[in-house]
């Protein structure tokens, strides 16, 4: 890293992303370029919606609040946040269009929103000093009735 222009320990930083590698399913680096790379990393955190990349992002909630970079509070509000919402839901606030395109689509079809953690960011300073940061999501999806029961299924093992 220092060939181009960070000032970090290379052996430092090895550690800590062979600490946090076990911890996610996939690890991305974030850099912050001015007339050099600056000195903050980012690593983004990436986790599997399945009963063990749940079991993982709780193993790695824990590992942060450990590091007093997240409280147990912040924690649980992160696992409880994923979910969904469907039109039945509150149809009277459901989008229009959306439940015109329902109406085209057939009975078959569900109009629904997915709440999901999209990726927690690890801020590593060349110092040692880290932070974290959770990037929330919300996407529209069309999900056929009978793929939605399944996941219905799916997410309640998940949530159990």
């Amino acid at each position: 890293m220092q060939h181009i222009g960070w000032e970090g320990s290379p052996s430092s930083l090895g550690l800590f992303v062979a600490t946090l590698a076990p911890l996610v399913d996939r690890l991305d680096l974030d850099l912050d370029v001015g007339v050099t790379v600056l000195p903050k990393l980012g690593l983004e955190c990436y986790f599997q919606m399945s009963p063990d990349g749940r079991e993982k992002l709780t193993r790695f909630l824990d590992y942060l609040v450990d590091q007093s970079w997240c409280s147990a509070t912040q924690a649980d509000a992160l696992l409880a946040y994923p979910g969904y919402v469907t039109a039945r839901a509150d149809l009277e606030r459901w989008p229009r269009n959306l439940l015109h395109s329902s109406h085209l689509l057939g009975s078959g079809m569900v109009s629904m929103f997915l709440r999901y953690l999209h990726h927690i960011k690890v801020v590593y300073h060349h110092d040692g000093r880290g932070e974290a940061k959770a990037y929330l999501a919300v996407s529209h999806s069309w999900c056929a009735r009978a793929v939605l029961r399944q996941w219905q299924r799916s997410f309640a093992q998940v949530s159990a």
